[in-house]
């Protein structure tokens, strides 16, 4: 009878340890199914990083490419404005140079068709300036 007692107890002994390695695979199981879901979600962050990571680039040369645009209005502005009184500065010199010349006129015929020709002109003038 001792020897059975001693089955018993070691069959009891050996039920509880087994029942809780049972229930330690079954915790490390739901573990296991927490980190994966943890990896996935971290994995799907990081894809969202890389697509803000892009989207910034892009907008960067977009940005690049707008700054370059203004440089380049601003340069052709600028030429315009030179081109403008250049063309300001020649039409005051041709005025004067008609005007000049109308004062000396060599005679009376002449000196109607340049008068003819220099109201043209200023009219023409205000018209460009």
């Amino acid at each position: 009878m001792e020897l059975h007692d001693s089955t018993e107890s070691v069959k009891l002994f050996l039920r509880c340890p087994l029942g809780d390695v049972s229930r330690g695979v079954e915790l490390v199981g739901h573990a296991q199914a927490a980190f994966q879901e943890v990896s996935a979600k971290i994995a799907q962050g990081t894809q969202f990083v890389g697509e803000i990571a892009a989207s910034n680039r892009e907008q960067t040369r977009g940005i690049t490419h707008i700054g370059q645009a203004i440089r380049q209005i601003e340069s052709l502005t600028r030429r315009n404005v030179t081109t403008a009184q250049q063309t300001a500065d020649g039409a005051s010199t041709m005025t004067s140079q008609v005007a000049n010349t109308l004062l000396k006129p060599t005679n009376a015929s002449s000196s109607s068709r340049y008068r003819r020709v220099f109201a043209t002109w200023m009219s023409l003038r205000r018209w460009w300036v």
